[in-house]
């Protein structure tokens, strides 16, 4: 399939096109469309096609053409001499247009002229319409394309009709606010309401009330007007004394909201705590909106102190990366907003993988994997493939990084450079990649943590999952993810400096405060040495209840909190069974596990069930009896589960089934346990375990030190957080080498 060839001014020559109505529309919601297009003047042949094509990364209802009475039912009329027959095709065209809904031209021929009317969501025979997709877009393009001749080559109508996606009706409620700060100094506090998708709430109206002890310069209640879009930033709130603080709120509607935890201190700290994320794309290669909006996003809606661009190499034009600059450029903002720039190295996985370029400075060249969606190869001869003729070119250098990453291509860990790959990505909009990270310590290879969005969507920061797209097309099944970085201040050379040295962690989107240290004042991404093993001190202020804790010393749990054996000895009405499955079925694009399934108890009685982190609102419990559970649930690495009360004994008997495993268990089994069972694929497993019912834990301090004998291999200790509403965190390892 050709890209397109035709030119604005040769438009008329293949159709026209009308879209009624043009009024913008609430993210997500049902609507009906009506597309109006005049056959252009070669007319469309008997086995010619009109398509209408939308992004790869659009999750806009997949169409469907013999249920009239449900949603997203697509209807095609002519009042030309021939007929014409509808079809989805999710491979019609090129990318990032890949997907399709064609109308094809049989038993006649249309003439100049003649009309077409497609209707999206038609509401003629009783059904609801077509929902729209789940983020805002500026300028969602309905993308018209014809193959007058059957020959398989398509021209765009221009102009393309268009309409605005804009955030819906609040659901939450949001505050940030920095994660340390000094008594006396300044800080902001960001209010933001969102939809039940995650965007901001478009025409937000209502008095927000705020409540925080001992802070100066915060308003008892704010107001927000629909021009604000949902977000408003107040400036000048100062700390009155030292402690760790919230700040809670509630609007009109009774809708609360409670800030991630910031940590109020007396006296300059030697680095602070700075969130970004250094992964996404927009409209510029496959990905929506453009770096402008993509940018402001991040600064002003997800609150971040630094951000990255990183759009696929080989479709990157030269004009493209100009303009790319010019923007990392002008946004940058030391002290207040670090902007990297950035592109990504998209080697298939054989010859090196999915790599993150990142630069300290605002000008790069652009040295590709390929040319594989690009017109012009005048510059051909620069690409660097395989990745290691890429690191040979970049060898010595201190000024480019690189992060190994799991996209659609997953990165090749066979090829690290320690100089160049100082930290990797375990989480994105695409998963949760434990395996990458086990797989770095089984390599030996001292490499810290982050996460990232890689964000389609323009919501860099605070990217939620999208809903079922085209099948085998993108579909992003988590939240995206932040990095966190200890730096000595927010420039680019703080935070490279922070990332160089692996002062970082990553959260699953969350603003969870992890800090691991010693006495001697390392942290985690240090390299010791000694003959004994070290001694950990943990601080964790979580946004949501603690639900475990682990130290991992490489691949080994070496200890957990709460402590299997002392939760063992509560009274049965104390404790919650946690039942939570979690991995991907293969490294590569479609690992996408499914899990649906039920849990059977036999000589016992489920007295309550809590869904736990159930991504999209098609997932989650089904049914629920006092004999049964059964879900629906897809994993993508990410964990999903259910806490369950109830009552029994130890020999009460429970049942698991799913797909990817099934067993059974007595209550006593888990007693000072945690029972595992693996369940093939990469790192699926299911996990039961005993938790306190009435756990509200979010800030712990912990001291701990190993009580076996350092290996004479390196040491590698990790922190993993899980809290009750599935966020999680993972800190960068402190890598301890026996000495003596």
């Amino acid at each position: 399939m050709t890209s397109d060839l035709a030119q604005p001014a040769m438009a008329n020559r293949y159709g026209q096109a009308t879209l009624e109505p043009m009024t913008p529309v609430y993210a997500g919601a049902l609507g009906s469309w009506l597309l109006s297009i005049t056959v252009g003047e070669h007319g469309i042949d008997d086995g010619g096609t009109l398509a209408l094509a939308r992004r790869d990364i659009s999750d806009w209802e997949i169409p469907q053409f013999d249920r009239p009475r449900e949603s997203g039912y697509v209807t095609a009329e002519t009042n030309g001499q021939a007929r014409l027959r509808l079809s989805y095709n999710q491979s019609c065209y090129v990318r990032p247009w890949r997907a399709a809904i064609a109308v094809d031209v049989y038993d006649g021929a249309l003439a100049p002229g003649d009309m077409i009317w497609l209707r999206l969501g038609d509401l003629r025979q009783g059904g609801p319409g077509m929902r729209a997709q789940t983020f805002p877009e500026s300028l969602f393009e309905f993308k018209l394309l014809v193959d007058a001749f059957g020959t398989g080559r398509y021209y765009p109508l221009l102009p393309a009709p268009h309409l605005s996606i804009v955030g819906g009706p609040a659901q939450e409620l949001q505050l940030v606010v920095p994660s340390i700060a000094r008594v006396g100094e300044s800080f902001s506090v960001l209010i933001r309401a969102l939809d039940s998708f995650g965007n901001p709430a478009s025409h937000y109206e209502q008095t927000v009330q705020l409540r925080a002890d001992d802070l100066r310069g915060l308003p008892p209640e704010v107001r927000f007007t629909a021009t604000q879009g949902g977000v408003q930033r107040l400036m000048g709130v100062q700390a009155s004394r030292p402690g760790l603080l919230r700040i809670d709120a509630q609007d009109g509607a009774g809708r609360p909201g409670t800030s991630n935890p910031i940590r109020l201190v007396e006296a300059q700290n030697p680095s602070r705590l700075y969130w970004g994320d250094l992964h996404g794309q927009t409209g510029e290669t496959i990905g929506t909106g453009s770096i402008q909006e993509y940018l402001r996003f991040g600064r002003d809606v997800a609150g971040l102190d630094f951000i990255g661009w990183q759009g696929n190499d080989f479709q990157i034009t030269n004009p493209a990366w100009e303009h790319i600059q010019d923007a990392i450029q002008h946004y940058h903002d030391p002290g207040h907003y670090v902007t990297f720039l950035g592109y990504e190295w998209s080697g298939l996985t054989p010859a090196g993988g999915d790599h993150n370029l990142h630069f300290m400075g605002d000008r790069a060249p652009l040295v590709r994997s390929s040319h594989w969606l690009l017109d012009d190869r005048s510059d051909e001869q620069t690409d660097r493939y395989p990745l290691r003729a890429l690191l040979h070119d970049l060898h010595g250098r201190t000024d480019v990084m690189l992060v190994p990453h799991v996209g659609g291509r997953h990165a090749n860990l066979g090829d690290f450079d320690a100089a160049l790959m100082p930290v990797l990505e375990l989480h994105s909009h695409h998963g949760t990649f434990e395996w990458l990270a086990q797989e770095a310590l089984e390599r030996g290879l001292r490499v810290g943590f982050i996460a990232g969005s890689d964000d389609h969507t323009c919501r860099p920061g605070l990217s939620y999952p999208t809903r079922e797209a085209s099948r085998g097309l993108a579909s992003f099944d988590v939240q995206g993810g932040l990095s966190a970085v200890y730096a000595a201040e927010l420039s680019r050379s703080g935070v490279w400096d922070a990332l160089r040295r692996r002062h970082a962690y990553a959260t699953s989107g969350a603003r969870i405060q992890l800090a691991v240290t010693t006495p001697e004042g390392a942290m985690m991404g240090d390299e010791l040495q000694g003959p004994e093993p070290p001694r950990l001190d943990l601080a964790i202020a979580g946004t949501a209840p603690i639900l475990a804790v682990e130290i991992r010393r490489g691949l080994e749990v070496i200890w957990r909190w709460p402590a299997p054996d002392q939760v063992a000895l509560l009274p049965l009405n104390k404790r919650r069974l946690a039942v939570v499955w979690s991995g991907v079925r293969v490294r590569t694009r479609s690992k996408k596990a499914r899990w649906d399934g039920s849990l059977v108890i036999a000589n016992g009685a489920f007295l309550n069930v809590e869904p736990f982190a159930f991504d999209r609102p098609e997932e989650g419990v089904i049914r629920h009896s006092t004999q049964l559970v059964s879900w629906r649930s897809t994993t993508s690495g990410d964990p999903d589960g259910i806490l369950v009360d109830l009552e029994g004994n130890s020999a009460t008997e429970l049942r698991f089934a799913s797909q990817p495993v099934s067993f059974s268990f007595n209550l006593g089994d888990v007693d000072g346990r945690v029972l595992s069972v693996k369940g093939g694929g990469v790192n699926l497993k299911t996990e039961v375990f005993w938790t306190p019912r009435s756990s509200s834990s979010r800030d712990l301090v912990f001291s701990y030190r190993d009580p076996q004998p350092l290996l004479d291999q390196t040491n590698a200790y990790w922190v993993r957080v899980l809290q009750g509403d599935g966020h999680m965190a993972w800190s960068s390892p402190l890598f301890y080498d026996h000495v003596g």
